[in-house]
Order: structure tokens, then C-alpha cells, then sequence
């Protein structure tokens, strides 16, 4: 492999995993190791981040510009797991390598360690799911190794033992600060902490800031930056494009109003818009769905579209009636208030979306990622459509159905007007329905399986 190719792939692995163990990743820990100088150039100089590297982990210690609501370890679920998380890693702190311990040494430990703070109960069932939690994330971060024993088994009974050893590498998880925690003033002092580090002081503090708000939040508008961040970006902009493009898989989009990193790899593992969950396939849908009413608008908005929850919601609904047929169960059966109210806190964490009292504030970014069901399937549901139509009452009492080869030309014709395509072979229509009709275009006739129809319209 060669050297660029081994510095993009180091720079890859560094911003889509937390760490890599020696124990655990030797190749990839290894990989960062030999190429550390030139790694710690390229995340000094664009993003001002930290690499740590040791005789048992390498880090990037790698610091929003701001804090945000989808932030966070996404294995917890509840503020009180990190309150336990904190008193694990003090408890962790204090081990050495032989120290073996068993669950309740620390679970006695944790309530210890909280008490000045609350009322640690083991036998509150709320109290122990938190707990395992905590430890099955340590488990996963290799902070301690399982001798014996299972934790699943602690959230119905206390009395549980599970056998842990140390890794004795836990007091790298937190982040380093340049200074003693208690000297900081206030949570943002302590955010734009910076680390001195010999050999790589540098003046870019505008290019490291525009990088990080890139690469730690969904989307930037212009007015989140300030007046030398627009001056800097106007004039060297091109500079930060091509960092992140010739060393990571991200490309820049740059738009009036908004600034956003891209991929069109797929094997990126970290979380992308849009992913193959069925809220994100809806929220896509959705996007195309906006697209479409603003457009209808005799007033485009010049960067933000306000508009009545109400009328959000019935924006929703009218949404759902459309687009719920290729939904899953959950999805389709469930109220549009629900599918408003999910949509709005899904959106929000992509800064697609922001609520404003009574009203929604729509974002473009909203419109650019949008999507529909494959064309196959929408002629399938025309196609379905159609039928019912045609047949009226007698469609769940037919057995089979023939139309003629003409009709179904003349429906292929109207699904092509209505959704202004130039083409739509005769192969997509054979994809679209032959599971369910015979195409015979020598006896000029469609014989249709009306049992399988009848399925597919409930699916």
C-alpha cells in the first residue's frame, strides 16, 4: 500500500471509530502508529485535534465546535447512565492489572460514589438497567474483560456475580485537557480547551473551526459562522474542499445558504442521512413530498420555509395517505400525529428542521435529499389501482382477470404523463407486475392473479 493511500486510510479509521486497543485492533492500531507523524500534521493543521497514540491505545480525541441534542453515546438511553459510567471509569482508575473484582465490589462502589449526588438503590429495576447498560458498553469498549458470569442477569436480581478483570486502559477514554477540570468557568471554556502541542502550533484557527462544525454536525448554515469564518471560507475555502476530498471519503457541497459534507461511498461506517431505517426511507420520502408543495408556492422561501404546526401536520397526514402503502406495519398503521412528531425530532437532529412555538421552520436542506419508491414499484401500485377501480366490489371476489394488451398500453401511457417520464420499457412493466400477471402479447391479452394482487395490496 502505498504512503498517501495508508495516510487517507488512518485519517478514515481515526474519524469513524472511538479508539483502537493494541489488544484488540493490533493491524489498525498499528497502521496509525507507523504513520503518526504525518496523521497528527493533517488533523493539527485542518481540524486542531489531538492524537493520541501510547503503548495501548491510539485516539482522536476529536472535540465538536458545539455541543447538540444527538450527541452522546448512543448505547445510553438515560442521563443517569453516564452518572454511573463516570463512577465505573473512577472505580477502573483505581485498579491495577491483577486487580480482579466482582460486580458487587463496584456496584457498592458506584453508590458510594454518587451519594453526595443521589439515592443509589439497586433493588429500583430502573436503577439496574442503567447499570447494565454501563457495564456491557465498558464491556464493549474492552475497559474490562468478563471472567465469568453474565450481566443481562442483573436487571432482575441484584444478588447477581459477574467475575471482571481490568484492561487498565480506561483512564484514556475521557478526553485530556490542557488544564485541571476545576479550573474551568463554565462548559464552553472548557469545549474550546486547546492543546499545546510542540512542533504543530499553528495559526489556522479559522480553518480548523469552518472544519469541525463540518464534520461534527449534519449541515452549516452561513449564519452560523461569524464574520472572519465567511472571509476565510470565501477566500480559502477551496483549500478545506480539498482536504476533505483527498484524504477522506467526504466531499463539500456548497450552496447559498448552507455548507454540508457528502458520501457516495457505502461502506462509511458512520451514521449517515439516509440510512436503510424505515424512518429515514419516510423522512427521504418526505423530502421529495416538500419539494413538491414548496415548488406549488407562488412565493419561494428565500432560505426557510415557516410554516402552522397544524399546518405541518396535515402536510403529514396528507403525506401518509400517499406514500403509506410501501411502509412497515408500524409505520403504516400508525397516526399521523405520531408520523408528525417522529418526522419533527428526526428532522431536528439533522438540522433539517427547527420548532419555533407554535410553528415548524423547514430548512433546504430538507428538499435537496429527497427520494421516491422505485418507478417499478409505483407503476405497481398505479397498476393495483387501476384494477380496483375497474372491478369495483367484485375485486375481492374475482379469482382471475383478463384486460386487454391496449389497456393496459393506455395505462402505461397516463402512469408515464402523470409522473413525466420519457420512458418506461416494456421490461420495468414485466418487473413491476409479472409476478402477478401474465403478459401474453401474442393473444393480446393481460391475465391477472387476482389472489396475488389482492396480497400485494394488503402488503
Amino acid at each position: 500500500m502505498e504512503e498517501r493511500e495508508r495516510i487517507r486510510e488512518g485519517i478514515t479509521l481515526l474519524l469513524e471509530n472511538f479508539w483502537f486497543t493494541r489488544k484488540y485492533h493490533l493491524d489498525k492500531y498499528l497502521l496509525v502508529r507507523q504513520n503518526r507523524k504525518e496523521l497528527q500534521k493533517y488533523f493539527i493543521d485542518n481540524f486542531g485535534y489531538q492524537l493520541i497514540v501510547n503503548n495501548a491505545v491510539v485516539k482522536l480525541e476529536k472535540i465538536p465546535s458545539k455541543t447538540a441534542g444527538w450527541m452522546g453515546i448512543q448505547d445510553f438511553t438515560d442521563p443517569l447512565d453516564y452518572a454511573f459510567f463516570m463512577a465505573v471509569l473512577s472505580y477502573l482508575e483505581e485498579k491495577s492489572a491483577d486487580d480482579i473484582f466482582i460486580v458487587s465490589m463496584l456496584s457498592e462502589y458506584v453508590k458510594q460514589f454518587l451519594s453526595q449526588e443521589m439515592d443509589v438503590k439497586w433493588e429500583n429495576y430502573r436503577q439496574r438497567l442503567s447499570f447494565v447498560r454501563v457495564m456491557k458498553y465498558a464491556e464493549k469498549q474492552h475497559l474490562l474483560e468478563v471472567m465469568e458470569g453474565e450481566i443481562d442477569l442483573y436487571k432482575d436480581d441484584e444478588t447477581i456475580e459477574v467475575l471482571y478483570r481490568p484492561t487498565m486502559i480506561s483512564k484514556y477514554f475521557m478526553r485530556f485537557f490542557s488544564k485541571p477540570v476545576e479550573e474551568f468557568q463554565s462548559r464552553k471554556e472548557m469545549l474550546e480547551d486547546r492543546w499545546k502541542i510542540a512542533g504543530f502550533e499553528t495559526p489556522k484557527i479559522r480553518r480548523q473551526s469552518i472544519s469541525r462544525k463540518l464534520l461534527t454536525s449534519p449541515v452549516v448554515y452561513r449564519n452560523e459562522l461569524d464574520d472572519e469564518e465567511k472571509r476565510y471560507f470565501a477566500n480559502y475555502g477551496y483549500s478545506i474542499t480539498d482536504a476533505f476530498e483527498e484524504y477522506t471519503p467526504y466531499e463539500l457541497e456548497t450552496y447559498r445558504n448552507e455548507i454540508l459534507l457528502i458520501s457516495k461511498e457505502r461502506n462509511v461506517k458512520i451514521e449517515q442521512y439516509p440510512d436503510g431505517k424505515m424512518l429515514s426511507q419516510i423522512a427521504l420520502q418526505f423530502g421529495y413530498f416538500i419539494q413538491k408543495k414548496v415548488m406549488e408556492n407562488e412565493e419561494l422561501p428565500e432560505f426557510e420555509w415557516e410554516i402552522p404546526r397544524f399546518v405541518f401536520e396535515k402536510c403529514v397526514e396528507e403525506f401518509q395517505a400517499v406514500n403509506a402503502h410501501g411502509w412497515s406495519k408500524e409505520y403504516r398503521n400508525q397516526y399521523p400525529e405520531m408520523i408528525a412528531k417522529e418526522l419533527t425530532a428526526y428532522f431536528q437532529d439533522w438540522k433539517m428542521l427547527k420548532e419555533e412555538g407554535h410553528s415548524i421552520i423547514l430548512y433546504p436542506v430538507i428538499t435537496r435529499i429527497g427520494g421516491q419508491y422505485p418507478i417499478e414499484y409505483r407503476f405497481q401500485r398505479y397498476f393495483i389501482g387501476k384494477i380496483k377501480n375497474k372491478l369495483a366490489d367484485q375485486f375481492n371476489e374475482r379469482i382471475e382477470h383478463s384486460i386487454a394488451i391496449s389497456d393496459l398500453e393506455d395505462w402505461i401511457y397516463e402512469f408515464k404523463i402523470r409522473f413525466q417520464l420519457k420512458k418506461f420499457s416494456w421490461k420495468s412493466v414485466e418487473d413491476s407486475i409479472g409476478s402477478f400477471v401474465d403478459l401474453n402479447e401474442e393473444r393480446n391479452v393481460c391475465v391477472i392473479d387476482m389472489e396475488k394482487v389482492r396480497k400485494r395490496d394488503k402488503n
